[in-house]
């Protein structure tokens, strides 16, 4: 281990040494470091004067000021320092703690605080020290220079020593503070970063995630790792609350005795009032927060199928829906920010409260206040306030830190993957027996009963359904037992076992019992949700036994169904951290039909896969996947269904390539529901409900005359069927019907690096504007875009832009409005002031007081004796009524301002987002896009309003405190104006450079959080194939990258605060020396008042700096929501002339393509190379090709999701581009391969849009669809509620869903895109049906991988490479021997099964 974790195990020990010796080495004081090339972070070096000076950054800071922020990315950490050093040593204390303890009363916080205690003690040291400076300068010294000043005698030499000891005092202060943040700040970040390894090394070898979402675990990894470096910045200050509280109670005591238990009881009810508000607003904060997940919900799903909205044309509908959310959002933010501005304002005011109430209680009981107690006791009370404060937000963080540490300790303490025990037996790989498992937690993919559709549906209905309901057991399998018959008892069973995983039972595979030996393949199959992919959850490990053993034996490799893609290169993802063998790799990029792909990048294996532009079908994806799990070299294959995302020529050489060929003698699971490609299996096994339902041989199966029998008849039987009914349509002219089937999941992708924060899983949808959530680029800063870098660091030197305020401004009412809002700021501050200055007016005046007895006159210096006593105090009391008063109206004005000015951007950003055109959303990760709507829309609603009000009443404060002193003290203006230009030119100076280090703190922020994303929708791969631990350290140097600027932002503000503080103790010492040098007793008020204002702006003034950049920092986020609303293109071309059309358009449907050319983004080719055709109207299109050759070009460019290059396309004659989108798009229809519902009721599933006001229309559409039984059997019927993308509806109720939806349309032009690909077979029946009866007067264009879905079709367009190669009827193109459909059928039709020929069928039909 790192040598600091090594000094940091001997500092925690307790062998008798001292406190000093561990502080000694948990501090080493190493030689000076020669900062003329800096390359690690000089902090870990640094002697102790160094640190208290902060002279360590001062070459950083100098570096970054010449050369730009890109210097920042040479340096690096120190061993000792490093992510990995610091969870190693947390993970040996958490260790230690667990077995110490156990893993119930196991304390992670408490780990912390021993793996760091030395450092901690060192903080706590430290901030005692500058509490005992502040309040020896405030109680001591300052109460002496005040008798001094009030004093007759005359002693310039005393008073100038005791104004050299408060500087001195100050001074010493103000460098303990500063060591104290030094030391804080360095704790915090070895903490943050240790931590949030722990927590991915962990999730790396989780067996389950449970009920956690990505979203959740990114926003743990970045908010909770962040809560954690405040507590350890913050948290020490909790010392010094009750300790200077304390102290200052008994030094009030012995000042003006009992009357200072006022002022504690003031401090006390401040807080006991101050409790039951916080109380108040968390309750309302956390409404708001309910209601902003609910948004940024709606939005995540909104972009997420923005695809599917704007070809339906719902961007009005959704974009209502938003609103009215926002509105809910805005109304308990204004009640939360309310009460917050409030407690806010109420804090500083908190000192003159309290020495009103003592004052006037004091006074009026008759007793002498002097100017010498009176601005004493102010000056110590604002030192308990800034203590107070301090240990509040300390309290805060220590807090939020618990709930953190306890979000932390449940992942760690979740169950890890189960190792698999070695098999004895050399010939066997796979050993499961009697085996029960289930998921930790609900699986979308596993509540899916079997007969989830087919329940709620007549078997008269579907005619090849009438015999799939007999259930098997895999004993009576082994014992030779046919269960011929239909078994009540057996069926009622298994309804049973679909209603336990519909609540959510904890068994999910039962009475598993299977032996495989090695080099066998084994083909899996059943309907969706039947247990297949469980079963090869259980061998990954990733299932809880209760029951039975499992036995691997030998290394495993697993391929998932999604294409998981990291960001990097396709030679990357494919070799997958293992060393290049050239033959080997060439011989498997062959096998996966990737060569020809690679050739038609520029870069060939080495592109990018995730820059922005490119575009990987589903199925290019998948296939690399493959490549990656083949190059493992592994012994056993886990498969899950790899050829769904292929078409059948590339699957059929996939299939015979990869899994016959190269994997021949590997042991390979091949689960699929492409069922031809069983006959080739050495053993089948049928899943069902979680059991397994048959296993065997294909042949023995068909033998059995089973379910799988009559499954795997009707698949084969479609083709012969479909065959029949084209050439019967050929021959006697009769009305042709479409018929439907899926197709793989081709899209337009973005393999661009995004984060979901709404679901586990980022599913792949059609419909989807982005799929591969990605990792992070390997090593060093390759996963950080440099030119971003380059234009920050341009913008951040010029600063925001003065627009960026001005739109802000416009957004809150106009500049009136802000103006009189800042008056009334002006006016609230003020008043604090003024109340001071009453105080020492009022004693000043006393100090000449003149009472009258009888006829003699008596000159007196007791303020009690004032005759206009009264009238001093009930002027000085109303000051309090109007504070509180214009606290209210200036809380109430403000927050309204902000929050209108938050709406408005958000409104007028939603509407230009979803204006925008389609290659938008295809070329910007949807975590961009959504981070205005999430992160920017929170800094816009939660902490701009709270730093602007903060920063404003700071910056207040501080220009009355010195226009105080310099009304009072004019010569301290030759000390206020050089300082005021030496800040200001500082400021200028530096401030861009904090700017600079955020924005490459968030840069460099983003990767982990990705890779973090990325793993875990890869864990299952990353661990199979024993890549944890490289994905660990790729990690944990992501963590460091982002920890340099990080820390350096939160050093360079304490860096520039020191400069303040300097500052400030030369107005002080400026102030004081003015004070004796112009000794005058009779004026010892003003003087009190003076040297209390500059004490005051001590501690606000650097807070007001930091204040003054977190404010522009939050500007950035209106930066970049203006950016939107001014930069955005709006989707569609204009048009020469705008064409009106009827509301019935189009009455006939008919479509012609006139040399159409499209591409999806400028630099791109060409997606569609001059198309032309006519399709008539009524007929049924089949639009058949490989992968990626442009089939869904086709419906993209009847949308006009991407406008056209050159040419047109005529819809019943009329020009698309002429057409108002939204019009366009509300006239056609389509339904995509995964289905999509979205979160709300099921009437507002079917309709969106709210057109459909009649609940028979859409329980007719429901009939049509087969599902108005299911819905009618449910409590609340068309209300009730669609779980996160339609979980508690399976996948076939889903797709049915959908299509009732489209039904409701009426559109007179329909494209199937695949819609039945990721359906089972029954379903897709019902959906064929559907389509047959309801559209056949409708033009239709199938969509399709698999030719038999398009051969009974009127005509079929093959597509190449964008080009319409051929376009005829499917008989006239089966009839060529050159034909490009009849060479894809006869691939099809190449597998061994006793099937009727082409000619047979013909002469069949013929006779």
């Amino acid at each position: 281990m790192a040598s600091c974790s090594k000094k940091s195990r001997q500092s925690n020990t307790s062998n008798g040494r001292s406190v000093f010796r561990s502080i000694s080495q948990a501090f080493p004081h190493y030689g000076p470091v020669d900062m003329g090339t800096i390359t690690k972070v000089p902090i870990s070096k640094a002697r102790v004067i160094s640190l208290i000076t902060f002279s360590w950054l001062t070459p950083v800071m100098m570096c970054i000021y010449k050369k730009g922020i890109v210097s920042v990315l040479g340096l690096q950490w120190w061993e000792e320092d490093t992510a990995e050093a610091n969870v190693n040593l947390l993970s040996e204390y958490w260790k230690k703690e667990m077995e110490e303890r156990g893993t119930e009363k196991a304390s992670l916080g408490r780990a912390i605080r021993k793996a760091y205690s030395s450092r901690i003690i060192c903080s706590l040291l430290s901030v005692l020290f500058s509490l005992t400076f502040s309040f020896v300068a405030y109680a001591g010294i300052l109460r002496l220079l005040l008798d001094h000043v009030a004093s007759v005698k005359s002693d310039i030499v005393e008073g100038c020593v005791i104004v050299t000891s408060l500087i001195v005092c100050e001074l010493c202060r103000s460098l303990s503070y500063s060591l104290t943040w030094a030391l804080n700040y360095w704790n915090g970040v070895r903490v943050r970063s240790a931590i949030m390894g722990l927590f991915y090394r962990k999730i790396t070898k989780l067996r389950s995630l449970h009920d956690k979402k990505i979203g959740e675990l990114v926003n743990m990894c970045s908010n909770d790792g962040q809560r954690l470096f405040e507590v350890m910045a913050n948290g020490p200050f909790v010392i010094g609350g009750p300790v200077v509280f304390l102290a200052g109670s008994i030094y009030l005591g012995f000042l003006i005795g009992v009357w200072a238990l006022i002022g504690c009881a003031t401090y006390v009810m401040f807080f006991i009032i101050l409790k039951f508000v916080a109380g108040w607003t968390e309750k309302f904060r956390s409404e708001a927060i309910q209601h902003t997940g609910d948004r940024v919900g709606l939005m995540t799903e909104i972009l997420t199928c923005m695809k599917l909205i704007k070809m339906n044309a719902w961007e009005t509908a959704f974009t209502n829906r938003i609103n009215c959310k926002r509105k809910k959002e805005k109304s308990v933010l204004e009640k939360a920010l309310f009460l917050q501005s409030v407690m806010t304002s109420l804090v500083p005011m908190m000192p003159v409260l309290a020495s009103v109430f003592i004052f006037l209680a004091y006074i009026l009981s008759g007793n002498n206040l002097t100017a010498s107690q009176a601005f004493t006791l102010v000056s110590v009370l604002y030192a308990m306030s800034f203590s107070l404060a301090l240990m509040m937000h300390g309290v805060r963080t220590l807090s939020e830190a618990s709930v953190a540490v306890s979000r932390y300790k449940e992942i760690l303490l979740m169950d890890e993957i189960i190792e698999h025990k070695k098999i004895e037996d050399d010939d066997i790989a796979i050993l499961i027996k009697d085996a029960c498992l289930s998921w930790d937690a609900p699986q979308e993919e596993y509540l899916e009963c079997e007969d989830s559709v087919t329940n709620a549906v007549l078997v008269d209905d579907v005619p090849y359904i009438n015999n799939s309901m007999t259930t098997y057991s895999t004993r009576d399998e082994e014992d030779g037992e046919n269960n011929d018959d239909y078994d009540d008892d057996v069926f009622d069973e298994e309804r049973a076992l679909c209603e336990l995983k519909r609540e959510g039972s904890k068994i999910d595979l039962y009475d598993i019992d299977i032996t495989i030996k090695k080099g066998n393949l084994v083909g899996i199959c059943g309907m969706k949700g039947s247990g297949k992919s469980s079963l090869l959850g259980a061998l990954l490990g990733r299932m809880d036994f209760k029951s039975g053993s499992i036995g691997v034996n030998g290394s495993v490799a697993y391929l998932s169904q999604e294409p998981w893609i990291i960001n990097a290169t396709a030679q990357e993802n494919i070799l997958f951290g293992k060393p290049l063998q050239p033959d080997r790799y060439k011989t498997i990029i062959e096998a996966c039909h990737l060569n020809d792909d690679f050739e038609t990048f520029g870069a060939s294996d080495k592109v990018e896969i995730g820059d922005r532009g490119i575009t990987l079908s589903g199925g290019q994806k998948q296939r690399i996947c493959l490549a990656r799990a083949l190059y493992s070299n592994s012994d056993i294959y886990l498969l899950d269904d790899p050829l769904s995302a292929l078409d059948i020529i590339i699957g059929r050489h996939v299939f015979h390539q990869c899994i016959r060929k190269i994997l021949k003698d590997k042991t390979v699971l091949f689960v699929t529901h492409h069922l031809e490609y069983l006959i080739s299996c050495d053993k089948v096994i049928r899943m069902q409900s979680g059991r397994i339902a048959e296993m065997g041989t294909h042949k023995e199966l068909v033998m059995a005359g089973k379910d799988y029998f009559e499954l795997f008849n009707l698949y084969q039987s479609k083709y012969e069927d479909i065959k029949r009914e084209r050439i019967k349509s050929a021959i006697h002219r009769e009305d042709r019907k479409s018929v439907q089937h899926g197709f793989s999941k081709k899209e337009l992708l973005r393999a661009l690096s995004h984060i979901s924060i709404k679901e586990g899983l980022q599913k792949q949808y059609s419909i989807m504007s982005s799929t591969s959530v990605t990792a992070a680029a390997l090593g060093d800063y390759d996963y950080i875009d440099i030119d971003d870098l380059v234009a920050a660091q341009q913008s951040s030197e010029n600063q925001l832009p003065k627009k960026v305020f001005h739109s802000y401004i416009k957004a809150a009412g106009g500049y009136i409005v802000v103006i009189l809002v800042l008056i009334v700021f002006i006016f609230s501050i003020g008043l604090q002031t003024g109340a001071n200055w009453w105080l020492a007016h009022w004693l000043s005046q006393s100090e000449q007081n003149i009472s009258r007895n009888s006829s003699e006159v008596v000159y007196t210096r007791n303020i009690a004796d004032d005759p206009n006593v009264h009238i001093y105090s009930l002027v000085y009391g109303l000051f309090v009524v109007c504070m509180i008063i214009a606290v209210v109206l200036r809380g109430l004005l403000f927050v309204k301002l902000l929050l209108r000015a938050a709406s408005q951007l958000h409104k007028r950003v939603l509407v230009q987002t979803m204006k925008c055109p389609m290659k938008f959303f295809d070329t910007t990760p949807i975590g961009i896009i959504l981070n205005r709507f999430s992160a920017d829309m929170d800094e816009l609603d939660v902490r701009l309003p709270t730093n602007c009000e903060m920063f404003l009443q700071n910056v207040f404060l501080v220009f009355f405190a010195l226009a105080m002193i310099c009304y009072i003290y004019p010569w301290d203006l030759l000390a206020v104006l050089p300082l005021a230009i030496l800040f200001i030119i500082l400021a200028l100076m530096f401030a861009p450079t904090l700017q600079q280090l955020k924005y490459v703190d968030n840069v460099t922020r983003a990767p982990f959080l990705s890779h973090l994303a990325t793993t875990v929708e890869g864990i299952s791969t990353i661990h199979t194939l024993g890549q944890a631990d490289r994905f660990s350290k790729q990690f944990s140097e992501m963590l460091d990258r982002n920890a340099v600027p990080f820390f350096l932002f939160y050093a360079a503000n304490r860096w520039l605060a020191l400069f303040l503080d300097l500052m400030t103790i030369v107005v002080i010492g400026v102030t004081g020396y003015l004070v004796v040098l112009t000794k005058q007793p009779d004026n010892s008020a003003l003087a009190g008042l003076a040297l209390s204002f500059a004490v005051q702006i001590t501690s606000i003034l650097q807070y007001t700096l930091r204040l003054g950049i977190e404010t522009g920092s939050r500007f950035s986020s209106v930066q970049r929501i203006q950016d939107y609303i001014e930069n955005l293109q709006t989707e569609g071309a204009v048009a020469s002339e705008r064409c009106s059309v009827l509301s019935d358009w189009p009455k006939e449907g008919g479509i012609v393509f006139n040399k159409y050319k499209m591409r999806y983004n400028e630099g791109l080719p060409l997606a569609m190379k001059g198309l032309s055709l006519t399709i008539k109207p009524k007929e049924k299109i089949g639009v058949v090709g490989a992968s990626g050759s442009g089939k869904s070009s086709l419906g993209v460019a009847l949308f006009r999701l991407s406008e056209a290059a050159s040419g047109a396309i005529y819809i019943d004659g009329k020009n698309i581009r002429d057409i108002q989108l939204s019009v366009l798009r509300s006239h056609l229809s389509i339904l995509v391969q995964e289905p999509v519902l979205f979160g709300g009721t099921l009437r507002y599933n079917l309709d969106p849009t709210c057109q459909y006001h009649s609940d028979e229309d859409l329980w007719k559409a429901l009939e049509k669809c087969h599902m108005k039984g299911k819905i009618s059997e449910l409590d609340k019927k068309l209300d009730t509620i669609v779980e996160e993308s339609g979980r508690n509806f399976s996948m076939g109720e889903r797709q049915l869903l959908c299509l009732a939806r489209t039904l409701l349309r009426h559109n007179k032009i329909l494209i199937l895109d695949e819609a039945t690909a990721s359906v089972d077979t029954r379903t897709e029946h019902l959906v064929q049906q559907t389509i047959q009866d309801v559209f056949k007067d409708c033009t239709v264009l199938v969509i399709a991988h698999r030719l038999n879905t398009v051969l009974n079709c009127d005509k079929v367009i093959v597509i190449d490479n964008g080009k319409v190669v051929e376009f005829d009827c499917p008989n006239s193109l089966l009839n060529k021997s050159s034909s490009k459909l009849k060479l894809m059928l006869d691939a099809m039709k190449s597998q061994p099964k006793e099937s009727m020929s082409e000619e047979q069928v013909t002469g069949e039909v013929i006779s």
